[in-house]
């Protein structure tokens, strides 16, 4: 049966009164999570960055603010975006930041868990997003949203379906803990190594003017060329359903992982003037919007103004990845702008570090990429559980796989 969402969900805005949180009213810790763009993702909830708002202020907030099974929908910007409260996610009190909505169920016929999973599948997404409005910023206004239908089964085959797709759920979470410790190891390693300088044989080395010997403080742009994408103007009327891959912001983070092997759009390269091509393989640092995060592409791609790229360089992808992870929050203080923090190429050219003699980054290239290798294996693994998931709902819904 198809319904109406506003048959299915009561839909519930953010506060965006005048006691909405202002910058400082936010904290690293604190009475109650508010959830940002990062936090909600299109495969669901992230808890990786977050921010806090105390209770008084919380108590200030008329609305948006979270119930158990409940689910989270981004309309603005990044429009899709979908997370479920379940009583798996460990926080007792979170909010919606003003790009969000709540749904919460009115239909006791409608398992908020079926729908979570009937929200993030590929075609029911894409749908959503042909209602979208806006050029600039997408948006998916909440009185468009309440007139979307979608198809509901009887609610003994929604449980059953979630049953089938929770599984493949679970597989996919285990993958997600394994690649994340794999990435903490790797950071540790860069840490131990090139901050506490406890690397192989440091014991022995000398040290001279404080570094060991053979190593040496250098620029970012003394070992590597620092280069900016670039945007076609309007980018508008270069999108398609076919041509190049259209990096944006928004598909670095929608993902932890190093890797980016997946882009949603494309772009028409026939007459324009500027464009800057990337092979798969290359690294890319975003610079506007989310700046600071590194990325690896499995992907050719066209990338905008918003990327830096590294041709040339003298360091491997690996080292240069926990490089910029670990320089990242410095990066962000010695960046510009009022509304979106900007990373100017020369903040990155000119920025210094200490540069290993090339034994020790060999060695370390050596002891390193392995994990990469791993973390890369199992990225690629949940992609395909999450296309074989999302091959299996429609047919579950259909009857051609029986339930």
């Amino acid at each position: 049966m198809r319904k109406k969402m506003s048959e299915i969900v009561d839909i519930i805005d953010g506060d965006r009164g005048t006691n909405y949180p202002k910058q400082d009213d936010f904290s690293e810790n604190g009475f109650c999570l508010f959830l940002n763009t990062g936090n909600v993702r299109k495969e669901g909830f992230s808890f990786e960055t977050n921010v806090f708002i105390t209770k008084e202020k919380d108590s200030a907030l008329r609305k948006g603010k979270l119930q158990r099974d409940d689910i989270v929908y981004t309309t603005r910007g990044t429009v899709g975006n979908v997370g479920y409260y379940s009583s798996k996610v460990r926080y007792e009190h979170i909010r919606i930041n003003s790009g969000m909505v709540i749904f919460r169920a009115i239909d006791t016929n409608v398992s908020m868990s079926f729908l979570y999973h009937l929200l993030r599948s590929k075609d029911v997404r894409k749908e959503f997003l042909s209602y979208c409005t806006g050029s600039a910023q997408p948006q998916l206004p909440i009185k468009i949203l309440k007139e979307i239908k979608v198809d509901i089964p009887d609610i003994e085959i929604q449980q059953r379906i979630v049953s089938i797709l929770s599984s493949y759920d679970d597989l996919i979470e285990n993958n997600q803990k394994q690649i994340k410790l794999l990435e903490e190891a790797a950071q540790r390693l860069y840490k131990e190594w090139f901050v506490d300088l406890r690397f192989p044989g440091h014991e022995d080395v000398e040290i001279v003017d404080g570094l060991p010997k053979g190593w040496e403080k250098a620029k970012i742009g003394n070992v590597t060329d620092v280069k900016r994408g670039a945007s076609p103007r309007p980018i508008q009327m270069y999108l398609a359903d076919e041509g190049l891959n259209w990096l944006k912001i928004s598909d670095a983070t929608s993902s932890n992982s190093p890797y980016i092997y997946s882009i949603k759009e494309k772009i028409k390269i026939e007459g324009l003037e500027k464009t800057v091509y990337i092979k798969e393989g290359e690294l890319i640092l975003s610079n506007s919007a989310t700046p600071g995060i590194p990325k690896i592409l499995e992907v050719d791609s066209c990338i905008h103004d918003g990327w830096l790229y590294f041709p040339n360089s003298q360091l491997s992808n690996e080292y240069m990845y926990l490089l910029f992870l670990e320089i990242r929050n410095d990066l962000l203080n010695r960046g510009t702008g009022a509304v979106f923090t900007n990373l100017k190429t020369d903040i990155l050219k000119n920025y210094e570090f200490i540069k290993p003699d090339k034994y020790v980054l060999d060695l370390f290239d050596e002891n390193i990429k392995p994990i990469f290798l791993m973390i890369d294996n199992l990225c690629k693994k949940v992609l395909k559980l999450e296309e074989a998931r999302d091959r299996l709902l429609p047919k579950l819904m259909s009857g051609e796989v029986e339930v």
